[in-house]
């Protein structure tokens, strides 16, 4: 089970840390946030990109927070006026789609589709409880 951000967002974050290379995270349904994120930590190393970012962070005492994979960020959208708090269109998933690209989600139509590692969207992180 995965709790949402305490309307927690990472303004503008790449996917990556300057490496295009498969990071293996590729687990697309739910309950798969925890083995993407560490996936690629473990692959892209130490510094501030989504994932990363997601890991280090600790909210009111709470830590063990993690990037969602591509159909837990597509029910945070189908559920994004309950959870509320998403302030921009565009946000990373932790499935990876190639070495180039990941999954991203549009919460203006709900569309998923894959951008450049490299690109800025936004990030939401979830906590496993």
């Amino acid at each position: 089970v995965h709790k949402a951000g305490a309307k927690f967002n990472y303004e503008k974050a790449k996917w990556y840390n300057g490496n295009f290379i498969l990071t293996n995270a590729s687990g697309i349904v739910v309950g798969t946030v925890q083995e993407n994120t560490i996936a690629i930590i473990n692959i892209q190393g130490p510094g501030v990109y989504a994932a990363s970012e997601c890991h280090e962070l600790e909210v009111n005492g709470q830590k063990h927070w993690f990037l969602p994979s591509k159909e837990e960020l597509n029910l945070l959208y189908k559920q994004k006026t309950k959870v509320g708090g998403f302030s921009n269109p565009f946000y990373w998933s932790s499935t990876e789609n190639s070495p180039l690209y990941a999954w991203a989600q549009n919460f203006n139509n709900g569309f998923q589709d894959y951008g450049n590692k490299n690109s800025a969207p936004s990030v939401r992180a979830v906590r496993a409880f």
